[in-house]
């Protein structure tokens, strides 16, 4: 077992030498890095990133080592939009960095994906989030929603005991019918999503009970 090799076992590595490593140990090597823009402009992209060599199956500790390395570089890309790290990258690699950078938090549901960041959250399809990330954050095409400046805690308790998808405020941008899946999955909010003329909507608990009683 080689030097370089043993390193690699202990954690991932931003300068290996590969002529040092046996053919054995460099049929296990990978590198995670940035390879260029791709067609990407460069103002999305800022400077020159450093790359990490690691051992395969060892990628969560390779992005962790990434984003050590170059998290100035990273904290400038707006991630919302298309970028140089997302084009050079697995999909694997490309979450793992987010992860690592304190980029987003995630609930995983059935059916949806609930992804907060700093100053904007984002409700997802799950086949969406998983099959097409290039995607996930086009509020123009099916299975995305933008909520900016707020939370879905606060549109529920703004919204009425009965409400329809007309009625969530305009902070929610995209298909604004996930909203309404979130809050069917997720188990914070009681209540029971209906679909009626094509069109959804959700009934609060108890709220809904009381009304009906008492028409």
């Amino acid at each position: 077992m080689t030097e370089p090799y043993e390193a690699l076992i202990e954690s991932p590595q931003p300068d290996i030498n590969r002529s040092q490593l046996s053919p054995e140990e460099r049929a296990e090597l990978r590198r995670l890095h940035v390879s260029g823009c791709n067609g990407i402009t460069r103002s999305n992209t800022k400077g020159r990133f450093s790359a990490v060599y690691y051992l395969e199956g060892d990628i969560r500790a390779a992005a962790a080592r990434f984003v050590e390395e170059n998290r100035e570089r990273l904290e400038q890309i707006d991630f919302s939009k298309s970028n140089g790290v997302w084009s050079s990258v697995s999909r694997e690699a490309y979450d793992w960095i987010l992860h690592w950078l304190g980029e987003r938090h995630l609930k995983i549901l059935n059916r949806a994906v609930y992804e907060s960041r700093s100053d904007v959250d984002w409700i997802i399809s799950r086949d969406k989030y998983y099959s097409a990330p290039n995607r996930r954050y086009s509020t123009g095409s099916p299975g995305s929603v933008k909520i900016d400046g707020t939370s879905p805690d606060a549109i529920y308790r703004q919204l009425p005991s009965r409400a329809t998808v007309e009625e969530i405020p305009d902070t929610v941008i995209g298909d604004r019918e996930w909203l309404f899946v979130y809050f069917d999955e997720h188990p914070e909010f009681e209540c029971l999503v209906r679909h009626v003329g094509g069109s959804a909507s959700v009934w609060k608990y108890p709220e809904c009970i009381r009304e009906a009683e008492n028409q």
